[in-house]
């Protein structure tokens, strides 16, 4: 439960990594139960009024609409209790369609990226950006069984997350010299992109860090035989800062992970592909 106590000069709005309102000391973060976070996040992106029957039929494809609509009555209820005094701010319903109104002295981390993506392609702009960019758009609400919305969400996630990749793939190419710090953020941010491990992998060998380049060339290529996929030529030709130039394809193993020469430490752990 998220009571507003009183006015607060600028609140904060997290909607990339995991959802939180923050207003003064107070900090929501979980809801009654997940549709209720997903009607807020829908209203939220849709910036205008929304037809209470699609709402129904959306976040309850099997109740039929009238049960539907019992429902997003329920919900709608405890969205007010958890959003407290900013609810009449905030929601404005009526009989046919609800919406969600931005207040003005809310700081919203979506506008914030929207702002960076508009700006210079450079290295304090790339930073600020994944200082933004925390994860997927709500990357805990899933809705399994709520096709259509899972849909959409889906959809808005990866159109954002293809912005940033853009803006990070052209400032990269723009500056041969990039902080490690960057770059490492960005594989731990898309964890399954290939090219963004390749870039960090070979910066570290060429500045002769070669366990830590071990480290992430291992850990890539096992996050990609863990999902059953190959490594990209190009990526396999690193192997010839350790190697001498001897790297041969031939020491792939049938899953796609590379076996190193003795010396070289063991693979770690790595998460499964986005």
């Amino acid at each position: 439960m998220f009571i507003m106590r009183d006015a607060r000069e600028t609140d904060q709005l997290t909607l990339f990594g995991h959802f939180s309102l923050t207003q003064g000391e107070d900090v929501l973060t979980h809801f009654s139960y997940d549709k209720v976070k997903a009607l807020l996040v829908y209203l939220l992106l849709h910036r205008q009024p929304v037809n209470r029957a699609a709402l129904a039929e959306l976040l309850w494809p099997d109740q039929g609409l009238s049960s539907g609509r019992t429902n997003l009555r329920h919900a709608l209820h405890c969205l007010r209790q958890s959003l407290g005094e900013s609810a009449d701010q905030v929601l404005s319903v009526s009989r046919q369609t609800i919406a969600f109104q931005l207040p003005a002295n809310w700081k919203v981390d979506l506008h914030t990226l929207q702002q960076l993506l508009e700006g210079p392609r450079d290295l304090d702009t790339l930073e600020a950006l994944m200082s933004c960019y925390q994860g997927d758009l709500i990357e805990e609400l899933q809705l399994a069984s709520c096709s259509e919305f899972q849909r959409w969400l889906v959809q808005v996630r990866n159109e954002w997350r293809q912005r940033v990749i853009r803006f990070a793939e052209q400032v990269l190419d723009a500056h041969t010299d990039v902080p490690d710090l960057i770059l490492e953020t960005l594989v731990s941010r898309f964890s399954g992109y290939g090219p963004f491990h390749e870039r960090l992998v070979r910066q570290l060998a060429e500045q002769n860090q070669m366990a830590a380049a071990h480290e992430q060339y291992n850990s890539y290529l096992q996050l990609l035989a863990l999902s059953g996929q190959q490594p990209e030529p190009s990526f396999l030709q690193l192997a010839s800062y350790w190697s001498d130039g001897h790297h041969d394809p031939r020491m792939m193993s049938p899953q796609g992970a590379f076996f190193p020469s003795a010396g070289v430490g063991q693979q770690t752990t790595a998460r499964r592909r986005n």
